[in-house]
């Protein structure tokens, strides 16, 4: 949806309006209010260039070739954490199963993978 891709940029207002219609729908259900919950929305526009690095063998490589930026709003967290740690979307992952008591799948098994209790409040 990004502009570098020589799309439109009426495509991000549009991302923008569609992602603020769903906040809002989850934020009004009676589920929103019970336990701990949170949305995450991940931008993920990327071009991928920092794979080409990757001569270790290790998914993904650890660098900050890949940055993306990654929204997690918590309904009993405290507002505007930032991190400075390096994540991943595996680290995403880990971080869904963990609190689901799930295992974890794929590179999320990864011992390079964090998880990413820094923003979810530590739970």
């Amino acid at each position: 949806m990004g502009t570098t891709a020589g799309l439109n940029p009426g495509l991000i207002q549009q991302g923008d309006v569609t992602i603020e219609r769903l906040v809002e729908g989850i934020k009004a259900s009676p589920v929103w209010n019970e336990g701990r919950n949170a949305i995450v929305i991940v931008w993920d526009e990327n071009d991928y260039s920092g794979l080409l690095n990757n001569t270790n063998g290790v998914f993904p490589p650890q660098n900050q070739n890949n940055v993306v930026l990654t929204v997690e709003i918590n309904r009993e967290g405290e507002n505007g954490v930032k991190s400075n740690a390096f994540y991943t979307n595996f680290s995403l992952l880990k971080s869904i199963e963990a609190a689901l008591g799930l295992p974890c799948l794929n590179h999320a098994c990864d011992p390079n993978v964090a998880v990413m209790s820094d923003l979810f409040g530590g739970h």
